[in-house]
């Protein structure tokens, strides 16, 4: 097989590949793989589609070298464009030049790595904040573009001695793959190593001194030395390497106290080797790396599955879309497609980018987004969301959006802020850590001067054992796994968490203040009565209403256009007999007949003439109570404080009033205490004849079934329950008493909603905020912690620190839950770092660990945190009440503090 770049002989099939016109070709290496990629990703891949020879090997073509030299290749447009997103103006309060650019790190060991990276990227003129996210491997930078290029940030990275690129979730999971086989390689060499090492090792264990013959002993030991070199030498290079970078930029990270036990015990083993004095320690070593890669393999595993999560929602939307031009289709790149775009999808694909239907009719699931895996049909008009996959007839779609404001790109970068934050625990452990190995390292030395006053023969072996058994890696990790199973499960019951600070505050909430429409109520009011004038016939008055509406947006006229699809199709089935009469349906066609002018009075309703019957015209006026009153006063007589209308949301009166035979359009009211709007209602003078109030429709907006049994587990959890509306006292206090609700506040505006909220929090309580509209965003922002709901508003999602894909508030309660749960675990995972440390460093001071011994200890504690953090994980789907405990919480309790 032949390297598709350079076509030198491919060795290992499979190993560097690149992806080009839809297929994956072999390279012979990762120069060659670096380099093609790079022409792809470029938009220059005619090089090889037109080329008439292979390029030689190790060079690339003379117009493409200086723009690959020393990445600059990243600075092309195409890159800029694809890879860099600008910061929304509320968020950009430096400079309007600001950029958000995420990238995927390689070699990132422990939270030393984590320090080093983001302090030395961030130290950059132009950047504005560096954020490594150790669980993901991803990093979040914020930077000035025109006082820095993307070459520049990556070139920094690799200084420091990590592998960086742009993120790109297929990619990522081959770089993963890549990594994953490299580990297995590693960790079996060492197994391999430590098995035939230790049988060597063992007939020194097992015999006394003199019983094994001096040849036979330094064959042995000759032996364990040339099977220990290859672990040193291949297997525990990660480590070195890592102990290496950290010397050089100062920031001792775990890798410096492994690094220095292994060489230590492995150059102790070879004098003693060469010299036939002493102990050796090659079994210790192989075990050590074994049981340390074997740890970090597993932890390792654990991130990747979490990424994965994430990385399933960045890779659906497919990279390519299929666009109309005329008569033709043409396939082209995702992100190139412009706004009214035509495009087509085919059945089993996803959709590209947010569209709306043009043509056809379909099915599709939306899985992706909102966890609901039951397809949908959709038809000419429907809205449909980036990531959704198609699973039935081709489809014409119009797109909405770019690539870069679809769904699945906003949802990305709400995870990615998300992940880019870390809460006070986080950096509280890191900092921790760091001063962990330095006092470590300072221990370690001591241990051994000591030693070599009390025994010398014993000082090299408790000095290297103190720095094997020592786990700052425990400490590290303890917050940051549990975080990361959580954030992943959490993800795929379409739970996003986009503020870093989230689970941590949700688990200490006291008080949870709900906004109502929209949010406990469906936000889509249904008309729940309807009284009637004298001999007016509801299917009439209906018509009229919705005839009046026409075009409205407005929730109450979409209640009279559902009231009345009802009422239609009820009558569809009806028997003949009970069919209105002949004279109804004449008139109901008369009544419909389009208006001379139709005008509306903003907040309060419309008001429209007819056309003249007999030489005189009608004046029609639907809307509000007191709005209708200033031509009808008759209606006062109507409000009446019945159990219907004091449950209901809004009033909707119909009023018809006669006019002169010389008025012709509607006049704008001046009279006193008019209320304002583009036309309020007739003057008096205008309005000759006797107003007939023809209905009063009564509309409600119905509560969510979740919502009652929402409500009661909340206050099962002893939490302070709230109710903040814009809606009158009597709706809010009737949907408060149903929920049974005692703190609630009506006809709040945004700011009253803030200041309800700023004096609970000063009164010293931690508040959850949930809502959905955009009334809801500064309170959102506000709070300690806030959901935005299922259905809530971009503006509502950017300010929230939490957001549910899921309709409603069905994962509320799973959320609270989870939050508690993760903290739980924090504190185990940290009671358990301090406990195994203030235990085992002692112990292996004193010599009563032999280095095996502390390998195992080291490993084993490493294991232990990654493990109770992956409970979060397996506990995802089906969330169990916070009073029935995790498996073995009765044991771990003991460490909880």
């Amino acid at each position: 097989m032949r390297c598709y770049h350079c076509t030198e002989n491919v060795l290992q099939s499979g190993r560097w590949q690149v992806e080009f016109d839809g297929q994956r070709h072999d390279v012979c290496c990762a120069g060659c793989e670096a380099v093609m990629r790079a022409i792809v990703d470029a938009g220059l891949g005619d090089y090889y589609r037109f080329r008439t020879e292979p390029a030689e090997f190790g060079v690339l073509p003379d117009d493409l070298a200086a723009r690959l030299d020393e990445l600059a290749v990243f600075d092309e447009p195409e890159f800029s464009e694809r890879y860099l997103q600008p910061v929304e103006p509320g968020e950009a309060s430096q400079s309007s030049d600001l950029v958000d650019l995420n990238l995927s790190v390689a070699g990132l060991r422990c939270g030393a790595c984590v320090w080093v990276l983001e302090r030395s990227v961030g130290s950059l003129p132009g950047v504005a904040r560096a954020s490594v996210n150790f669980s993901s491997a991803r990093a979040s930078i914020r930077f000035d573009a025109t006082r820095l290029r993307l070459s520049d940030i990556l070139r920094r990275v690799s200084e420091m001695g990590f592998q960086a690129a742009p993120f790109d979730a297929r990619e990522r999971e081959l770089a993963l793959r890549r990594e994953s086989r490299i580990f297995l390689q590693r960790l079996f060499v060492a197994g391999i190593a430590t098995m035939q090492v230790m049988m060597y090792a063992l007939p020194a264990y097992l015999s006394d001194a003199g019983e094994i013959d001096p040849a036979h002993e330094n064959l042995l030991r000759w032996a364990s030395l040339v099977l220990t070199t290859p672990v040193l030498l291949y297997s525990a290079v990660p480590f070195l390497q890592g102990a290496w970078r950290d010397v050089l930029h100062r920031q001792p990270g775990m890798d410096v106290p492994v690094s220095i036990g292994i060489l230590a015990a492995f150059l102790a083993s070879v004098r003693a080797t060469i010299t036939g004095v002493g102990e050796i320690y090659f079994d210790s070593v192989a075990m050590f790396v074994f049981l340390l890669l074997g740890a970090r393999y597993l932890e390792w595993s654990a991130r990747r599955r979490a990424m994965r999560t994430v990385d399933d929602i960045s890779a659906a939307a497919p990279e390519t879309a299929q666009r109309i031009l005329g008569d033709v289709v043409e396939t082209v790149p995702a992100a190139r497609l412009d706004l009214d775009d035509l495009i087509i999808v085919n059945n089993g694909e996803r959709i590209p980018v947010d569209a709306v239907v043009s043509s056809g009719r379909s099915a599709v699931n939306n899985a992706l987004v909102t966890g609901e895996s039951a397809p949908i049909a959709v038809g000419p008009g429907d809205e449909l969301a980036g990531g959704a996959l198609l699973c039935g007839a081709p489809v014409q779609l119009r797109v909405l959006r770019r690539q870069a404001a679809s769904t699945l790109s906003v949802i990305d970068r709400l995870i990615d802020r998300g992940a880019s934050e870390k809460p006070a625990t986080v950096r509280m452990t890191d900092r921790i850590a760091t001063l962990f190995v330095t006092a470590l390292l300072l221990l370690a030395a001591l241990v051994w001067m000591l030693w070599l006053y009390v025994d010398p023969s014993r000082a090299a072996s408790t000095a290297i054992a103190v720095l094997v058994v020592s786990c700052p890696c425990a400490l590290s990790m303890a917050t940051p796994a549990a975080m990361a199973a959580t954030t992943g499960a959490l993800l795929r019951s379409r739970m996003l968490i986009t503020r870093g600070h989230a689970l941590e505050t949700l688990s200490r909430v006291t008080d949870v203040v709900f906004d109502k429409t929209g949010t406990l109520t469906t936000g889509s009011p249904r008309v729940s009565a309807i009284q009637l004038g004298p001999g007016q016939e509801q299917q009439a008055v209906l018509q009229l209403a919705t005839a009046l509406e026409t075009g409205s947006t407005h929730p109450c006229a979409n209640a009279l256009r559902l009231a009345l699809a009802d009422l239609t199709l009820d009558a569809s089935v009806r028997r003949d007999e009970q069919a209105p009469p002949a004279d109804a349906i004449a008139e109901l066609k008369r009544l419909a007949e389009p208006a001379i002018r139709l005008e509306h009075a903003a907040g309060q309703g419309v008001a429209a003439m007819l056309k003249p019957e007999q030489g005189r015209a009608s004046a029609l006026f639907l809307g509000s109570a007191s709005w209708c009153a200033l031509s009808a006063p008759a209606i006062r007589c109507w409000q009446v404080d019945d159990e219907q209308a004091a449950r209901a949301s809004s009033e909707v009166y119909l009023v018809r009033r006669p006019l002169p035979a010389d008025v012709m359009m509607l006049s704008a009211c001046h009279e006193p205490g008019a209320p304002p709007g583009n036309v309020d209602t007739l003057s008096m003078a205008e309005l000759a004849g006797e107003p007939q109030v023809l209905a009063r429709f009564l509309i409600r907006d119905t509560l969510r079934p979740e919502v009652s049994s929402l409500i009661r587990a909340l206050h099962d959890r002893q939490l302070m329950v709230h109710l903040l509306s814009g809606d009158r006292r009597e709706v809010v206090e009737a949907v408060a008493a149903s929920l049974q609700i005692s703190r609630f506040a009506a006809a709040a505006t945004p700011a009253d909603k803030q200041g309800y909220v700023a004096d609970l929090q000063a009164g010293g309580a931690t508040v959850l905020m949930v809502g959905d509209g955009i009334n809801d965003a500064p309170v959102l922002a506000s709070a300690d912690v806030s959901l935005a709901a299922g259905e809530a508003t971009a503006l509502a999602r950017t300010a929230a620190d939490v957001i549910s894909l899921m309709p409603g508030l069905e994962g509320l309660d799973a959320l609270l839950v989870k939050s508690a749960q993760t903290m739980q675990i924090v504190r185990q995972n940290l009671a358990w770092a301090i406990l195994y440390n203030a235990t085992a460093i002692p112990l292996a001071a004193l010599g009563f660990v032999p280095p095996w011994a502390a390998a195992v200890g080291m490993a084993g504690s490493s294991l232990l945190v990654v493990a109770n953090a992956q409970r979060l994980w397996s506990a995802g789907g089906s969330l169990p009440a916070l009073t029935r405990p995790l498996a073995g919480n009765r044991l771990w309790n003991r460490f909880s503090f």
